[in-house]
């Protein structure tokens, strides 16, 4: 591990909580996570009913434990690109979230968004846009009901979060 990721752990996951629970999900999360993560931090975002934490392992590893023992958080999501909260910024990291993590083109998509800030003024927009783009370059095509990757798309103040599951 260099010092960079030590002094500086990257955003791994937000885990979504009732609110009022964020504290109580924070202090669960660090001590499940630590022993495998000892970098690991958390952000809380009070009577928000989500934290984001931060640490310098695969995010999907540590969705897994988190999902298999937490009592307090509701969804974990994983986060796989961090990038600036704005259509063409969330469209170029989603296109290399699909080039990077999809194995077989052109594949199914549904995109989901959900915005916590005023960066992005519609989810619905942004998910037309990206998915529109997604289409155009011939990577997938929309399906709402049956689709073999799902891109979601976190927006947190000023920050897009992506997630992608196959």
């Amino acid at each position: 591990m260099d010092n960079d990721q030590k002094s500086n752990p990257e955003p791994k996951l937000i885990v979504t909580t009732d609110i009022g629970k964020e504290k109580a999900l924070a202090d669960e999360v660090l001590n499940l996570l630590y022993p495998i993560d000892p970098i690991v931090e958390v952000a809380i975002y009070q009577r928000k009913g989500f934290i984001i934490v931060k640490g310098g392992k695969d995010p999907d590893f540590l969705a897994s434990r988190i999902l298999k023992f937490s009592a307090y958080a509701k969804r974990v999501i994983p986060i796989h690109i961090v990038t600036k909260a704005s259509y063409e910024h969330v469209k170029k990291a989603a296109y290399e979230l699909m080039i990077k993590k999809v194995r077989k083109f052109p594949t199914t998509f549904y995109i989901s968004c959900r915005k916590r800030g005023a960066y992005i003024d519609s989810c619905k927009n942004l998910e037309r846009y990206v998915g529109e783009f997604i289409e155009k370059c011939g990577l997938g095509e929309a399906d709402f009901h049956n689709p073999a990757v799902i891109l979601t798309i976190e927006i947190v103040e000023d920050r897009a979060f992506l997630s992608l599951k196959m």
